[in-house]
């Protein structure tokens, strides 16, 4: 019947499967800090901004690069980008020019130039970084050293040091040593995102 009411009684029992279990929060909280720890960029603390850009850099360095022969005495084997190669592909994209803040071909040009580089008009990875990244930091920032992309490879994932891959390999890495060891991945301090994990754990 339309309108009528139903005289509706808990029966007090319910699924099981729709209850909250135990520890339900905490469990969110854990999976959560674990798929943080599953970017390298969030562990490192990168907006997502420079992420976009760090990967932006990569297509036009991919699209662009050389191979070094491995007795180059500057470049030893590394892939190396040109310099004018550089300006005259971004100078070809106005869209990729004002996403990297940069003005005119000329203002690219000049600072190209200028980017520091081992082999003289080439720039390896880690300087065509250095050159998009530091060319707006000050001094300070240019000269510690401590920058998040040394910290990556290419793709974008954690550089594992051939140090902690022996102590792992020969079995003597123990808890004070992998706390270590993951301070030192992440230019020795530890996210806030891993020490919540390690109080987890």
């Amino acid at each position: 019947m339309v309108g009528a009411e139903i005289d509706f009684k808990p029966s007090g029992k319910f699924d099981k499967e729709f209850l909250m279990p135990e520890g339900y929060e905490e469990a969110l909280m854990r999976e959560e800090l674990l798929d943080t720890r599953k970017d390298p960029f969030k562990v490192l603390g990168v907006s997502p901004d420079d992420k976009m850009t760090f990967y932006l850099l990569k297509w036009v360095f991919d699209y662009i690069k050389q191979d070094s022969d491995h007795d180059d005495e500057h470049l030893q084997g590394k892939a190396f980008v040109v310099k004018k190669d550089l300006v005259s592909q971004l100078s070809k994209n106005p869209e990729l020019m004002s996403a990297l803040e940069i003005k005119s071909k000329r203002e690219l040009n000049d600072q190209v130039s200028d980017a520091a580089c081992a082999k003289k008009n080439c720039l390896t990875w880690n300087e065509f970084l250095n050159f998009f990244f530091l060319k707006n930091a000050t001094f300070e920032d240019r000269i510690d050293g401590n920058d998040w992309w040394t910290k990556l490879d290419p793709n974008g994932q954690p550089i594992i040091e051939e140090t902690a891959i022996n102590n792992t390999s020969s079995g003597l890495l123990d808890d004070d040593d992998a706390e270590q060891q993951e301070l030192n991945k992440f230019g020795g301090k530890m996210s806030r995102g891993a020490r919540l994990l390690k109080e987890f754990k």
